[in-house]
């Protein structure tokens, strides 16, 4: 589609769904699959793990994704904090349903990634150091991608508060941590 024809499409969608922050920096992923994939060389998305196999699965060339690497522990402790949902550490002898609650409790969003949806012939799983070494990740992806024409400096927005990790209890016991590790 041309861009005039993408403007219209922004324009009718916000319309009828009486919302006005749609524009060609936030796009409705409705619009984006519609318009397609096929002249990009990076798809940066937070999306449920079957959109990955969906939209590139038989893709005319191999996906390459790349997923953050991180200790689960603290990526369950930054997801209670996204989700302000603070985690308490249950003691007691039935450790699985003291474990179960609060851990489940901050997985609202537990379809983000599944190695299941990830086993497909066309989609290569990449790890990369997450989140405090985003920049060097930001440099080595600059060297692979062709530069585009309208460039513009990568502004890191927080889309959590600051987690106090002093204060999150998981850290203070190892027995507990363990057990959710294993958990999870």
């Amino acid at each position: 589609r041309n861009d005039n024809e993408i403007s219209d499409l922004l324009t009718e969608y916000s319309a009828r769904n009486n919302k006005r922050y749609y524009d060609r920096g936030k796009i409705p992923p409705n619009i984006i699959t519609e318009v397609g994939y096929d002249d990009c060389d990076y798809v940066a998305v937070e999306q449920p793990a079957y959109f990955w196999p969906k939209n590139f699965g038989s893709w005319y060339r191999p996906l390459e994704l790349h997923v953050p690497c991180r200790d689960p522990i603290d990526h369950l402790m930054s997801m209670c904090n996204y989700f302000n949902h603070p985690f308490k550490c249950i003691d007691g002898n039935n450790w699985t349903n003291n474990i179960r609650n609060p851990v489940e409790r901050c997985l609202d969003f537990s379809t983000r990634f599944s190695i299941k949806d990830m086993s497909n012939s066309n989609i290569n799983l990449k790890c990369f150091n997450s989140p405090s070494k985003f920049s060097k990740y930001l440099d080595y992806m600059g060297e692979r991608l062709q530069k585009k024409e309208l460039f513009n400096k990568y502004i890191h927005r927080d889309t959590n508060k600051p987690r106090e990790k002093e204060n999150e209890c998981i850290w203070k016991n190892k027995k507990y941590r363990k057990k959710v590790k294993e958990y999870l």
